[in-house]
């Protein structure tokens, strides 16, 4: 009998953990155990490593003049740009830079590329009441998706994404339970985004996909800037696994648009990590999902029931809707 055919979502999955990787810069060294090891921390146990291998190999073979058609890269310099347009490249270029810098030392990656200078226009009116530093998050997202659909699949999917922009789920409480209730009723997708920080000695202590990825994320960037390549991984320099090492972070939370009153939640501080040094964070409870929700409205200055996120899934549902 013949093996099932495997899913071009999985086959998508190894090739965006490779080339996030690293793996189609020309010195690339990381076997392809070490490829395998990374996709068991992200997904578990849904490929071989001869078929990481074979995918691989198979992706090399298939697009020709691969080190000489590379997505192209280019930095951002003021040029054309309206007034308005400008000053907000002129913020998002500074933000990156401090986001970036001195994570692998000083390179390219903390300078604006153009594609996301595109985002970051398209998008600006979009993100208009989120955080800074959640509207680059976004806008890196965004490029980022690009960039990797120039390798894997010319017809990259933005849906997820928009979805993003359509129920402004970073301003937390009740906006962000919407955004849930919207993906339970399959009015939006998914987010196809995932979030990964390792401690100092290469373990993995968050580990989120989808929902809980964009919570913990979202909130964790407002609290330590630094954390933003554990959710935007870039095909170039950075290590996919680069660690922010969370139960070290710093607060950075005077980037914020207004200060917390709320004390922040435990689980960015990385508490739960100190009674075993083992865990892994793979799913939000429903205690810590709430109380990150309400904390990232608070951070938005978010008021009165709109700050809340404490009905459950099913009773928001019918009530918004007319269900039992």
């Amino acid at each position: 009998m013949t093996r099932p055919k495997l899913q071009q979502s999985i086959i998508d999955k190894i090739l965006t953990v490779w080339i996030n990787s690293g793996g189609l810069n020309k010195g690339f060294s990381l076997s392809s155990a070490e490829i395998h090891r990374r996709i068991q921390n992200l997904y578990g146990e849904v490929v071989s490593i001869r078929k990481v291998q074979q995918i691989i190999s198979e992706f090399k073979k298939s697009q020709f003049n691969l080190t000489n058609n590379k997505f192209p890269v280019l930095t951002w310099e003021p040029e054309n740009e309206n007034s308005e347009n400008r000053a907000l490249l002129f913020k998002m270029r500074k933000l990156k830079t401090q986001c970036y810098l001195n994570q692998d030392g000083i390179n390219s990656d903390c300078l604006l590329y153009e594609h996301e200078a595109k985002w970051a226009i398209k998008n600006h009116y979009s993100l208009s009441t989120a955080n800074d530093l959640i509207n680059l998050l976004i806008t890196l997202l965004y490029s980022n998706r690009e960039k990797l659909g120039y390798y894997i699949k010319p017809s990259t999917s933005y849906k997820d994404l928009d979805s993003i922009l359509t129920w402004q789920p970073w301003l937390g409480g009740s906006y962000f339970r919407d955004y849930e209730n919207s993906i339970l009723l399959e009015i939006s997708e998914q987010p196809n985004i995932t979030f990964v920080d390792f401690n100092d000695t290469n373990i993995p202590t968050v580990c989120l996909e989808g929902i809980d990825a964009l919570l913990f994320g979202f909130c964790s960037i407002i609290y330590n800037s630094k954390t933003i390549n554990c959710m935007v991984q870039s095909t170039n320099k950075f290590d996919f696994y680069y660690s922010s090492n969370t139960s070290s972070v710093v607060s950075s939370i005077e980037y914020s648009n207004t200060s917390s009153c709320q004390s922040v939640p435990k689980i960015l501080k990385g508490e739960n990590f100190l009674k075993n040094e083992n865990q892994t964070i793979r799913h939000l409870k429903r205690k810590e999902k709430i109380e990150l929700a309400n904390w990232l409205a608070n951070s938005h200055n978010i008021q009165g029931k709109e700050s809340e996120y404490g009905k459950s899934w099913e009773y928001e549902i019918a009530e918004t809707y007319g269900g039992k």
